[in-house]
């Protein structure tokens, strides 16, 4: 193993490299995921409530008379998609996290908030014309790998109705302006990946625009 761990930190990994392990639904990582969404005043999980509010004013902007069915990917815990609905949206909501998709159907259960939230992978979503606005909000675009890309977006361009909004986000080059490359190795009693003592080696690495186009 260590010898594994030498040879991972010397050579620059492959962009957008997946595992098959989904730590997202591990019962202990889940739990601090989820409680990272819900702290109020971090940029975690998700942004911090205030900024939330703010967006959810500005998508309300584009809401029209019998054109409000929007679909929130990557809906986390439901933050967005409660206050959306507040605004009069028919939201559904998707996730692949079994505990944020468990929180979202409890709180919105006991508010009596009628919103549909689904278990799923979004890159398998398959609509024809349904939604006026689709949401994909905190850079998940960014994480996924170029091909994905072009699926999700061919899905949502069929998922909309004609006329359809879709409102993403994504980090601009100004928001690494001061990115330096770093390995950082530090142990913890417990912490957000474990409740037990462990070593979290954290690489930032940078990728140039051809390097994941080749």
């Amino acid at each position: 193993m260590y010898k594994q761990i030498i040879e991972s930190l010397k050579n620059k990994p492959n962009p957008y490299v997946t595992t098959d392990v989904a730590f997202w639904d591990d019962e202990y990582i889940s739990q601090s995921m989820l409680n990272a969404h819900l702290e109020p005043d971090k940029d975690g999980a998700s942004r911090n409530h205030e900024h939330i509010i703010k967006s959810v004013d500005w998508i309300a902007g584009f809401m029209q008379k019998d054109k409000n069915a929007l679909l929130d990917l990557g809906c986390g815990p439901g933050i967005y998609a409660e206050l959306l609905r507040d605004k009069g949206f028919q939201v559904t909501g998707i996730d692949y996290s079994k505990s944020s998709i468990s929180y979202a159907k409890q709180s919105a259960a006991m508010k009596n908030k009628s919103i549909d939230y689904l278990y799923q992978n979004y890159l398998t979503i398959d609509y024809k014309a349904e939604y006026d606005i689709i949401t994909l909000i905190y850079c998940d675009f960014g994480v996924l790998p170029p091909q994905e890309r072009l699926v999700l977006l061919n899905k949502i361009f069929n998922a909309l109705k004609p006329g359809g909004i879709f409102i993403v986000d994504v980090f601009t080059l100004t928001n690494y302006s001061g990115f330096q490359e770093n390995t950082v190795v530090a142990y913890e009693d417990k912490g957000f990946w474990r409740p037990e003592p462990y070593v979290c080696i954290q690489r930032n690495v940078e990728y140039k625009h051809m390097d994941y186009l080749e």
